[in-house]
Parts: C-alpha cells; structure tokens; sequence
C-alpha cells in the first residue's frame, strides 16, 4: 500500500509541476513543438499537431512523464542499497519511455489519423 501511495503522490506532483511550469505557460507552450517528445511524435507515428493541438499534446504527454517517472521512482524505491537504486532506474527508465511512448503515438494515430504529406 506504500508503495501506491508512493507512486500516487510522485503522479500528482509530476503532473502539477509541468502543468504549471510548461503547460499554464504560453511561451513554453509555443516552444515545445520543438521538445523531443514532440519530435519523436511527428517522425515516427506522422502525428498530425496542428489537427490535434499543441496543449492536447502537452497534456498526454505530460500524463505519460508523470506515469513513467511515477512509475520508476515506486519500483526504485523497493530497493536499500543506492547504487542498484541507479542501475535500476537506468534500466527501468529506458524500457518504459519507449513502450509509454510508442503505446501514446498508436493511441493518437488512431484518434487524430496520420499527417498528409
């Protein structure tokens, strides 16, 4: 139950803080069109952002942070001795960006369609 409630508060501060910080912002906002999330969006899935809208991105992009590192600080956290923690969380990390995000862009294909060349 620790643990949940672990994961749960790391949700909740990781969205808020990039809500605030990134998404309530206009100027970053404007700017992370150009993030890296953004770009591995539009290359590798042909996610059309202008049809879905920069602050929808933000905000699935935003829950998919805030679910990986989330998600990656609870399991860490199982562990006593700090440089497994490290080792851990390289290995964990890597994995679950990469499913997170693939899982995010086959959601949006099918929600928003692919650009048109």
């Amino acid at each position: 139950m620790e643990e949940f409630i672990l994961w749960f508060l790391c949700f909740i501060v990781v969205y808020l803080v990039y809500l605030i910080l990134v998404i309530n912002n206009k100027k970053k906002l404007i700017k992370y069109g150009d993030s890296t999330e953004v770009k591995y969006l539009k290359n590798k899935f042909k996610i059309n952002v202008e049809k879905m809208g920069i602050k929808k991105l933000a905000k699935v992009t935003c829950l998919a942070n805030a679910f990986i590192i989330s998600s990656a600080v609870s399991l860490v956290c199982l562990l006593d001795n700090i440089i497994l923690m490290l080792i851990l969380a390289v290995v964990i990390l890597i994995p679950f960006i990469i499913v997170v995000y693939n899982i995010v862009g086959t959601v949006l294909v099918k929600k928003y369609g692919i650009q048109k060349k």
